[in-house]
């Protein structure tokens, strides 16, 4: 009997996988695209919100849509928005993920560096 759930365990973790295959080919994020997230680190192609300067060569498509709007040189880099909270004075809180902020759970903000150019017009 234990042989026939751990069977039956493979073949739902096998369907899940290809799902989830499937599901990330078919839901591409937009580049530029901002969104929170429940871990403590961020997914693939996509970094933290936390106002980080980054290479212009590296990051093309992201730098046509910002340009130097959150800071950066313009000529060798470029910053992302700091999205973390901050209290009535612009100081930084200091808050881990589990904690609640504003009474909710605390999400890290991310930004996508790859993915679909949006169109414009």
């Amino acid at each position: 009997m234990g042989v026939g759930i751990a069977l039956m365990n493979q073949n739902i973790v096998k369907e899940l996988q290809t799902y989830l295959l499937k599901t990330k080919n078919n839901m591409e994020q937009y580049i530029g695209q901002i969104q929170q997230f429940p871990y403590n680190f961020p997914p693939r192609d996509w970094t933290f919100c936390h106002g980080q300067l980054l290479d212009i060569n590296r990051y093309t498509a992201l730098f046509s849509l910002l340009g130097t709007t959150y800071g950066g040189d313009g000529i060798h880099n470029f910053a992302l928005p700091d999205l973390r909270p901050r209290d009535a004075h612009g100081a930084l809180i200091d808050i881990n993920l589990g904690d609640t902020y504003e009474g909710k759970p605390y999400m890290e903000t991310c930004i996508a560096l790859e993915g679909i150019f949006p169109s414009r017009g």
